[in-house]
Formats: C-alpha cells, structure tokens, sequence
C-alpha cells in the first residue's frame, strides 16, 4: 500500500515539476531560436558578399571591356547603382510576400456555444 505524502513533499514534487516544465519550455527552443538566427545572419553575410561580388564583376567590365563608359568615366558607377537597387527591390518584394494560403477567419465563439445549448 501506498504511503500518504505530506503536504511539503506534494509541494516539493510540485515545485520540480514546475521547474523542469519551465526549462523544457524555454531553454530549448530558445536555444533553437539562436542556432536559427545564426545561420539566418550568417547566409545574409554571404547572400550580400555575393551581390556585391556580381555588382563589382559588371562595374569592372563595363570599366575594361566596353569602349564608350570608357569614355564617359561615371556610366559604371550609374549601372552598379541601378543594379543594387534592383536587387534591394527584389529582395524586399521577396519579403513582403507570402506563399503560405490565407488562414480562414475565426469566429467568435457565441454564450450557446460555450455552454453546450441550443436547439434540441
């Protein structure tokens, strides 16, 4: 048979219980949520390095390769500027659009449906 605890063990056990629940709760996704955003900000680094890679690779063509911006010394400067803000446009056209499906509405919850009434 069973023994009866007393009240500072059911306290006790309760305290723990709370604890660990409060630590598997927090600690781990929060842990989750830092590995995430560091590879978020670390593959943005890279994404950014690479456009200003490609931007740099077209300024300096246009600079060597093309005769007429050699004439006109400031035409790639215009084109690395044109290029980066398009990029920027994309990416915040990216951002702000969602390819989720539109969640339904909610409808609010009416006094006969919390109570179980309505029409027998």
């Amino acid at each position: 048979m069973a023994q009866a605890k007393t009240w500072q063990q059911t306290l006790q056990e309760l305290w723990e219980l709370l604890r660990d629940y409060a630590k598997q709760e927090t600690v781990g996704p929060l842990k989750s949520l830092g590995t995430r955003i560091g590879k978020g900000l670390g593959g943005s680094v890279l994404v950014a390095f690479g456009y200003f890679l490609i931007v740099l690779g077209v300024m300096r063509f246009l600079q060597t390769h093309w005769q007429w911006s050699m004439q006109h010394d400031w035409f790639a400067y215009g084109v690395a500027s044109i290029m980066i803000g398009l990029m920027m446009f994309v990416a915040y056209k990216k951002m702000t659009t969602s390819d989720l499906p539109p969640t339904p509405p909610v409808l609010p919850a009416t006094a006969t449906d919390a109570t179980g009434g309505g029409r027998s």
